[in-house]
């Protein structure tokens, strides 16, 4: 019982402290309708170089492998084999980690 209230406690503080990072904040489209990373704008050159190194990450032969091999490791070490609770957020953060990849490559792919 008192393992259960420690993690329900800490899920509520977490999730109320802690804002992941989103494809949106990599980079972000501005008010002006441009694009920024770390606050500062993409070149049309740049944007277009980035789409098609996007694209060619994407739509490669190797990019599933990666995704489906991270994602199998994250739920293998977070969730098949995990001796603690630590385990268990380790796992979740590998999958969200994952994720993010996959969302900022769509993300810059159809800029």
């Amino acid at each position: 019982m008192k393992n259960r209230l420690y993690n329900l406690l800490i899920n509520i503080v977490i999730r109320g402290l802690y804002k992941g990072v989103t494809a949106k904040d990599i980079l972000r489209k501005g008010k002006d309708g441009r694009i920024y990373f770390r606050n500062k704008p993409l070149s049309e050159d740049q944007i277009k170089a980035l789409k098609e190194q996007a694209t060619v990450i994407y739509e490669s032969s190797l990019w599933p492998i990666l995704y489906a091999e991270a994602e199998y490791r994250a739920v293998e070490r977070g969730f098949l084999k995990s001796k603690d609770n630590d385990d268990l957020i380790v796992g979740k953060v590998m999958l969200y980690t994952n994720d993010l990849y996959q969302d900022v490559l769509k993300r810059i792919k159809n800029l």
